[in-house]
């Protein structure tokens, strides 16, 4: 309640409270200016925090009946100032506000685009360290997450699937992790956790909405 006051401070994390408080993703957006460890803070998707009393596997997210944790559109906000007195390189943030993405139909009218749309926005390689992402992998899509990047590639600790085709259901290995090195034009979309399946304790699924896209278009 405090940040509701003018002239108080506040960073990346009021934003997590706000995420879990409103129990849904929140996609931070921070402008590509400004110092860049700042905006590595503050330019990520936050997820709710988990309940205190589930069993968490590392590295994966567990689902509780209390939190919507990943909807098909996350809520979006982005970082800006009423500073006109700041160059490019020494640009500071000083509120946020509420962000719609716009695209032009066919007639040239302005509409919002689908804020699950976010997530194909892929970031540069510099800023995927930490992102949860779909990968490519033999024409199928992975998910995983990025824990390390060398120039114009990204080492990804990726989950397995379950049977054939394109399932939509993931497991962590047990006996091994799947690291891999990829390309960056690899990754297919950015994505908010896989979460548990309501079938098996130890597999997930990506949000749906994402997957049937990210497939689609590899099938097209």
């Amino acid at each position: 309640m405090k940040i509701t006051k003018a002239g108080v401070y506040m960073g990346i994390w009021q934003v997590c409270a706000v995420s879990s408080i409103l129990k849904s993703p929140v996609f931070s957006v921070h402008p590509q200016t400004g110092n860049p460890i700042v905006r590595f803070d503050l330019h990520r998707l936050i997820l709710p925090r988990l309940h205190s009393a589930l069993k968490v596997t590392p590295g994966c997210q567990h689902d509780d009946q209390g939190i919507s944790a990943t909807p098909n559109n996350p809520l979006v906000i982005m970082w800006t100032t009423t500073r006109q007195d700041m160059t490019k390189e020494h640009w500071i943030a000083n509120h946020f506000v509420v962000a719609v993405p716009e695209t032009t139909d066919s007639v040239g009218k302005q509409s919002a685009r689908p804020m699950s749309d976010q997530m194909f926005d892929v970031p540069p390689p510099g800023e995927c360290k930490g992102l949860w992402v779909l990968v490519q992998y033999e024409r199928k899509p992975y998910p995983g997450v990025v824990v390390e990047v060398d120039g114009e590639e990204v080492y990804v600790d990726c989950m397995n699937a379950v049977g054939k085709g394109f399932t939509n259901t993931f497991f962590w290995p047990k006996t091994y992790q799947d690291l891999c090195w990829y390309d960056h034009d690899k990754i297919l979309a950015v994505i908010p956790q896989p979460v548990r399946t309501s079938n098996a304790a130890d597999q997930f699924s990506v949000d749906e909405a994402i997957w049937r896209a990210v497939v689609g278009k590899l099938k097209a």
